[in-house]
């Protein structure tokens, strides 16, 4: 592989190949062991634990072994949260984990604990639709839609990233709509 990219160095494939090969995926076990070394590191901040969650939670969900990883991914974010208690990643990344166990009133809760701890509202509002979207709530999540085009400093970018958000929770139709109202006297950024 590595004289045939000598030959051919523009071949994409090829070069995809050779970095799968010569730097396979960790492991969830590894990326475990990682997030326990993080947890008990005074000098790790909350974006590193919170990115140790992440990759632990995404190399779980690959091998089919998230149950088994569950308490180790909520226990970072939770030490991530005591290290900046106003980070909203970290809520938000609590949010995800449980809204993907299903545990909606536990993502509730952490928006809540997210509010009380004076995370700004504005990066709670995508959030807000989504945990609406997951209890089945399309009317709320219209509301909190509507709540962040109306606030005036509201930009393309938000509107796009809101259009997007709804699409992935597959509400293409809540997206299109959004998309097709548009907010006036917005301008392209």
């Amino acid at each position: 592989l590595e004289t045939y990219l000598r030959n051919f160095p523009e071949d994409e494939n090829a070069k995809a190949l050779l970095q799968r090969v010569t730097n396979p995926p960790r492991t969830a076990e590894e990326f475990a062991k990682e997030v326990q070394l993080l947890k008990t590191n005074d000098l790790a901040t909350a974006q590193m634990l919170i990115g140790g969650a992440k990759q632990l939670y995404d190399a779980a969900l690959a091998e089919n072994a998230l149950p088994t990883y569950l308490p180790a991914i909520k226990e970072t974010l939770e030490k991530a949260v005591a290290r900046d208690p106003k980070s909203a990643q970290a809520y938000l990344a609590m949010m995800d984990v449980l809204t993907a166990e299903k545990d909606i009133d536990g993502a509730a809760k952490a928006l809540e604990r997210a509010v009380q701890a004076g995370v700004p509202e504005a990066e709670l509002a995508l959030p807000r639709v989504g945990l609406a979207l997951s209890r089945g709530d399309v009317d709320l999540a219209k509301k909190a839609s509507d709540a962040i085009l109306a606030r005036p400093e509201t930009t393309t970018r938000e509107i796009l990233a809101l259009a997007d958000f709804l699409a992935e929770r597959q509400r293409a139709d809540m997206a299109l709509a959004l998309l097709s109202q548009g907010k006036p006297g917005l301008t392209p950024e």
